[in-house]
């Protein structure tokens, strides 16, 4: 115990007497922690970039992209005529989530092909809060689509082969997220304090 209490005393005594490793252990876990507190000062993400991918061009891809365009959370930054771009967008960093629409949406020909929404697996707390004000908004209007087309019969009558669901796909590997990364790197932040 003694011995143990020598080496600490010794190494504190080291530290003290060298600028840079007190600078290394007291200074720099603040600033660190202050450019994260920076980082998330601004709350909750909001305006997240998303790209469309509209296949159909008709009057329920329209109202999709309306109410996706409509919601305080998502921001429509561009609209491309793949999803080879969208995914390019994406890895560019242009975009975190993207809507693909399918050919028919809403109409018997479709079949069940489900409205798809894609989000990156690099940021994933702001890719997973795309993809469910994208989920929340596509399944609103397809709701209301179906209501408003049955009349009052309401959405006890609506074919469940007229609407398509909806299919949320996460986009490279979770566990290479940089949110991950930086809490790795948050820990050792907070043990030094």
């Amino acid at each position: 115990m003694v011995t143990l209490f020598n080496a600490c005393r010794s190494e504190w005594g080291r530290i003290i007497s060298t600028p840079v490793d007190l600078a290394l252990l007291t200074v720099m876990p603040l600033i660190l922690l202050g450019a994260m507190a920076a980082m998330l000062s601004a709350g909750s993400p909001h305006h997240l970039p998303t790209v469309i991918v509209d296949r159909d061009g008709g009057v329920l891809a329209r109202r999709i992209v309306r109410a996706i365009d409509a919601s305080p959370g998502l921001r429509i930054v561009g609209r491309v005529p793949d999803v080879a771009a969208a995914v390019t967008m994406m890895r560019r960093e242009q975009a975190v989530a993207a809507v693909v629409i399918p050919r028919g949406v809403g109409t018997r020909n479709a079949g069940r092909a489900p409205v798809e929404i894609f989000h990156q697996a690099a940021f994933l707390s702001t890719g997973a809060l795309a993809a469910t004000n994208l989920r929340v908004a596509v399944a609103a209007t397809l709701a209301q689509y179906g209501a408003s087309t049955h009349g009052l019969a309401g959405l006890a009558a609506i074919d469940p082969a007229l609407l398509p669901g909806v299919q949320v796909t996460v986009l490279g590997n979770p566990s290479l997220s940089l949110e991950w990364y930086l809490g790795l790197l948050l820990g050792p932040g907070c043990c030094t304090c």
